[in-house]
């Protein structure tokens, strides 16, 4: 199992908020899918060799993710639930948890085996370890999570949890 040492948590906020009281009511499907928030994985190879703050900077990831919020705050937003179980969500800017995590003891080839170029990669079996930081499937707190794991041969995982 890998070491994954995962440092404080921080919450990202729009960098331009606007001053809102509106909410946004979601369709059927999205308010049945409360029990299973989706989880993304993007493998960044750092092939190069690249000093971190070069590969995938954070504090720049930070920012541009900041940013982004103003034109996606849905993404900052909290759900809240009614009596009809539809689900609501609140702009109101409480941010995506982002946390920046190391990985010391293993290189991108024990999350993504290596395949013989004639076999199919086998996409069942990464192993996600400890890659991301869940969203709660009971609404209870941010729609979306952002976990990024520098690994010790400097390559980058980037997981990110959210509500559909």
């Amino acid at each position: 199992m890998a070491d994954i040492i995962k440092q404080n948590t921080i919450t990202i906020k729009c960098s331009n908020p606007t001053k809102t009281d509106d909410c946004i009511t979601c369709m059927a499907v999205e308010s049945n899918t409360k029990q299973y928030p989706i989880s993304m994985i993007w493998v960044y190879s750092n092939s190069e060799n690249l000093s971190k703050a070069d590969f995938l900077p954070t504090e720049h990831l930070k920012t541009t993710l900041s940013d982004a919020l103003n034109y996606f705050p849905i993404l900052a937003g909290r759900i809240t639930e009614d009596a009809k179980g539809n689900a609501t969500i609140h702009l109101t800017n409480e941010g995506v948890i982002f946390t920046e995590a190391t990985c010391p003891n293993h290189t991108l080839d024990y999350f993504i085996p290596r395949m013989p170029q004639d076999e199919e990669f086998d996409y069942e079996h990464i192993n996600t370890s400890d890659l991301a930081v869940k969203v709660s499937n009971d609404w209870t707190g941010p729609c979306t999570s952002i976990q990024v794991t520098r690994l010790k041969c400097n390559s980058v995982i980037l997981n990110i949890s959210a509500f559909h």
